[in-house]
């Protein structure tokens, strides 16, 4: 019978869907939008906002809500350039 209520369990745990928390915004956007995050990124790299990351983070993110293309603030921004660093 214990065999049956862990099958049961299985069952349960594959019709939950995965969590959309735990992935990072960037991988949630759109994928119309994933050149436009190129070229933010490309500029960022190539020193266009300027040395602040937290002031250039805020104007992305800004421009980002602007576009209606993530409600993401400074902190993920930062996050995000920083796992593209190389």
């Amino acid at each position: 019978m214990a065999k049956k209520s862990v099958d049961l369990a299985d069952e349960i745990m594959a019709m939950i869907p995965p969590s959309m928390r735990s992935r990072p915004w960037w991988v949630l956007v759109p994928q119309q939008h994933l050149p436009t995050l190129k070229v933010i990124a490309d500029g960022w790299f190539a020193g266009k906002y300027g040395t602040s990351r937290k002031r250039a983070a805020d104007a992305i993110s800004a421009w980002l809500k602007f576009k209606k293309i993530s409600t993401i603030g400074h902190q993920g921004v930062i996050k995000w350039l920083d796992q593209l660093t190389p």
